[in-house]
C-alpha cells in the first residue's frame, strides 16, 4: 500500500469514527427521554397511590403498610436503574400499591381509634416540642408507632393502650417545649436589654 493510499484509508476511518462519535451523541437525549418516559409510565400509579397515602398520614398512622410499600418502591427504582426485567418492576409497584390503600384504610380505623393522642400529638407540633423537647417527644413517637402497628394487627387493646402512653408523653412534651421555649425567650430579652444598657453608659 503506498503512503497516499495509506494516508487516505487513516483519513477515511478517523472520519467514520468520529461520525460514529456524532451519531452516539446525537443519540444520548433520545435514550435520556426514553428512559424517562418508562419510568413515568411505569411508577405513575403508584406516585399517585403514594400522594394518596401522604394525604392519609399513612408514615404515622399505618406504619407497618407505610414501610412494606417504601421497601418496594425503592427495588422497582433500584431494578430499573439497573435495567433489570419490566415484569419484575411492574410486580413490585402493584404491591407497593396494595400495601398503600390498605395503608389508607387502617389510616381511617387509627384517626378515630387513636384521636386523642392524634390530638396531643399536633399540639405538641405546634409547641414544637421536636426541637424543644426532644427526648421526650422520641419517646412519644415510639410509643405512637406501637399503638399504630397493634392496630394494623387488629390488637384494638393494646392500640388504645400503648395510644394513651403515647397521649401523656406527648402533653409532657409540649409543656416541656413552651417552658423551654419560654425560657429562651426571655434569655435573649435579657441579654438584649443587658446589652443595650451597656451602650448606654
Amino acid at each position: 500500500m503506498s503512503h497516499d493510499m495509506f494516508k487516505r484509508t487513516g483519513n477515511t476511518l478517523a472520519c467514520i469514527g468520529l461520525a460514529c462519535a456524532v451519531m452516539a451523541v446525537s443519540l444520548l437525549p433520545s435514550a435520556t427521554a426514553h428512559a424517562q418516559d418508562l419510568r413515568a409510565e411505569l411508577f405513575r400509579d403508584a406516585e399517585e397511590a403514594w400522594s394518596a397515602a401522604s394525604a392519609a398520614r399513612v408514615e404515622i398512622l399505618s406504619p407497618t403498610s407505610y414501610e412494606k410499600a417504601q421497601r418496594l418502591y425503592r427495588r422497582a427504582e433500584e431494578n430499573l436503574d439497573r435495567g433489570r426485567n419490566i415484569d419484575d418492576i411492574r410486580k413490585d409497584l402493584r404491591e407497593a400499591i396494595e400495601h398503600l390503600l390498605e395503608g389508607i384504610e387502617a389510616a381511617k380505623i387509627a384517626e378515630v381509634t387513636l384521636a386523642a393522642p392524634l390530638e396531643a400529638r399536633s399540639d405538641a407540633l405546634t409547641a414544637e416540642a421536636p426541637q424543644y423537647s426532644e427526648a421526650i417527644w422520641v419517646d412519644a413517637e415510639e410509643k405512637f408507632a406501637d399503638a399504630a402497628e397493634a392496630l394494623e394487627d387488629g390488637n384494638v387493646k393494646r392500640a388504645q393502650k400503648r395510644g394513651d402512653e403515647a397521649r401523656l408523653l406527648f402533653r409532657e412534651a409540649e409543656l416541656d417545649a413552651i417552658k423551654t421555649n419560654f425560657f429562651e425567650e426571655t434569655r435573649v430579652l435579657l441579654a438584649k436589654a443587658e446589652k443595650e444598657s451597656c451602650l448606654l453608659y
